[in-house]
């Protein structure tokens, strides 16, 4: 998901940020998988920054972007969390 604000620098959707959906390069996709596996977590967010050189990496956190992402992309990321954690538990 891709944020902008063009009345603020802060992109927080809740500060009247707009989501919209962004497709990340390659490079920016291994290096949010290779914090994932560093960090033993499944479901995290990742956030970069974009810049006009590529990307800065900016922060790590819970996925509390699950609603932006729901309505820029129509991924419900809850769902394909719950049922990950199920096959997990289940298969053990």
């Amino acid at each position: 998901v891709k944020r902008t604000n063009p009345q603020d620098y802060r992109n927080n959707y809740s500060l009247g940020g707009e989501a919209s959906s962004y497709q990340p390069s390659q490079e920016m996709i291994k290096a949010a998988e290779m914090i994932s596996r560093l960090l033993g977590s499944t479901y995290l967010g990742v956030d970069l920054l974009l810049t006009k050189d590529g990307y800065l990496f900016n922060e790590i956190e819970d996925p509390v972007g699950s609603r932006m992402l729901l309505k820029a992309s129509g991924i419900d990321s809850v769902t394909l969390f719950l049922e990950n954690a199920k096959k997990r538990v289940l298969n053990k």
